[in-house]
């Protein structure tokens, strides 16, 4: 009985273990969400001015530091995005608990490698706050650009600011914040792994001594009733098989009682019973292992597959493609199939963010993913965010001329939609231009070949005045298909 409480307390602390890498990686979850969410409250202050954006992107820090408290909400995940979107009334609650981002790591015991990760992040933070703080000012007329110092009283700067939170200095102090909070998750994931997995370790050590505590007990009563009658013999007989099965893993295995219409001295019944309550017990036990086993997996597989996912559009991201366009080239070498890509590139999307701003352009970009996905439905076919307005599909067993009728598809279903862009150059709406690659002539050139390919016929699809599709393969000889 003392091992069977010692077994529930190693599963209650699996239990445990697992609940803490839940809320570890749910906190460092909220920690990768955030660098995106300010910079997008940045970018959306400088161009718009609304101060809403800078209210969003102060609170935001505010919660992180301790200053506020965390926001009342079912899911955290998608609360700021809500907010941000106006799906949902921005309130944080004046009696809450405020617990900074360190507080909250030390009551999940985050190790000091880990704190020391945080102070990298928190490094990485305040360098992009210094390039944002000068945005906001500049928006405000409280920044004088010329002069490179803050004014009390100055016109506002928005195309500067802008300019200064999309520049390549400020991207790269958002990459380097990004690799800080990857280093900081991933070192949390490895620790909080190796603590489950310890636990389990634990627990499985535990189970296993159980059994070999039941298999001393049953040579006990074995040895202590050899010489008893033959109407001891046969119900000790059958504990011992039921004790060989068990050994087996066969934990479904039971003694039979006065039930099954075993005639034995009540001792003997009674012990049978106590076996089969602890071989129930075990059975119990290792189900619920196997339960948090595949928990576990479905959760690694859910990681996993997160890190192939495009965060805006939910469609493959260019980790995704880099990762499938080598599996599908070596699998075309080797079957002797075709292989083509699509390159489609959104005609003037910059003049569409900088007149509609960046909301109404994330959402551009996910209507036309909803749109191409109805198009590009096989199995086998890929689509995928190749980056900024950028998309890429890949599809095998596909020629060139195959390939030219998906994209002269694709670029008639988005023109179809009308999304009105009063500042393109090539419509009064939405357009794409399609470049199309092809390695039909040539099974064995690379990647890296197909793809300039692809890329090549976009540039000429783009001189052309764009909304429309090119292909070529090799050699080089290239078609445009004008749009109807």
């Amino acid at each position: 009985m003392a091992l069977m409480i010692f077994v529930d307390r190693a599963y209650q602390g699996v239990i445990s273990t697992q609940e803490h890498r839940n809320k570890s990686i749910a906190l460092m979850t909220q920690l990768h969400q955030e660098p995106e969410q300010l910079a997008r409250l940045v970018r959306a202050y400088t161009v718009t001015g609304e101060s809403r954006y800078l209210f969003y992107y102060y609170d935001i820090l505010a919660v992180r530091s301790g200053e506020k408290t965390m926001p009342v909400t079912d899911n955290p995940f998608t609360y700021w995005d809500d907010v941000i979107a106006g799906r949902i009334h921005h309130n944080l609650s004046e009696n809450g608990v405020k617990l900074s981002l360190a507080e909250r790591m030390k009551l999940l015991d985050f190790s000091g490698e880990e704190f020391i990760a945080l102070k990298h992040v928190l490094a990485a933070t305040d360098a992009m706050n210094q390039v944002e703080q000068i945005a906001f000012a500049a928006t405000q007329g409280l920044y004088d650009p010329a002069r490179k110092n803050f004014v009390s009283d100055g016109v506002p700067h928005l195309k500067f600011a802008s300019k200064l939170v999309h520049g390549s200095e400020y991207n790269k102090l958002k990459a380097e914040l990004a690799h800080a909070v990857d280093n900081l998750a991933i070192i949390t994931d490895h620790r909080t792994e190796a603590e489950v997995t310890d636990a389990t370790e634990r627990l499985q050590h535990l189970i296993s001594l159980s059994m070999v505590m039941m298999g001393l007990t049953i040579m006990l009563v074995l040895l202590v009733f050899y010489t008893i009658r033959r109407r001891v013999l046969r119900p000790l007989r059958q504990l011992k098989a039921a004790a060989d099965n068990l050994t087996t893993t066969n934990y479904a295995v039971r003694v039979p009682t006065h039930a099954d219409g075993v005639r034995g001295v009540d001792e003997l019944v009674a012990l049978g019973d106590t076996f089969n309550g602890m071989a129930q017990s075990i059975q119990n036990d290792i189900a619920h292992l196997h339960a948090i086993q595949i928990k576990l997996e479905k959760q690694t597989d859910l990681l996993k597959n997160l890190s192939y996912i495009d965060g805006l559009t939910g469609i493959a991201n260019r980790r995704h493609f880099d990762k499938t366009i080598g599996n599908e080239a070596r699998r075309s070498l080797r079957n002797r199939h075709p292989l083509s890509v699509l390159m489609i590139d959104v005609d003037y999307f910059k003049l569409f963010n900088d007149n509609y701003g960046h909301g109404l352009g994330d959402e551009c970009l996910k209507t036309i993913t909803r749109t191409m996905q109805t198009i590009v439905s096989r199995p086998t076919d890929l689509l995928a965010r190749y980056g900024g307005e950028e998309f890429v599909v890949i599809l095998p067993e596909t020629d060139l001329d195959g390939a030219a009728k998906v994209a002269e598809a694709l670029r008639n279903a988005i023109s179809e939609i009308k999304l009105k862009h009063a500042y393109s150059k090539a419509a009064d709406h939405v357009t794409v231009s399609i470049g199309v690659g092809s390695n039909e002539h040539d099974l064995n050139i690379s990647t890296d070949d197909l793809l300039k390919l692809a890329d090549t016929a976009l540039y000429k699809a783009k001189k052309a005045g764009r909304n429309r599709v090119q292909k070529m393969a090799l050699p080089y000889k290239a078609d445009i298909l004008h749009p109807t």
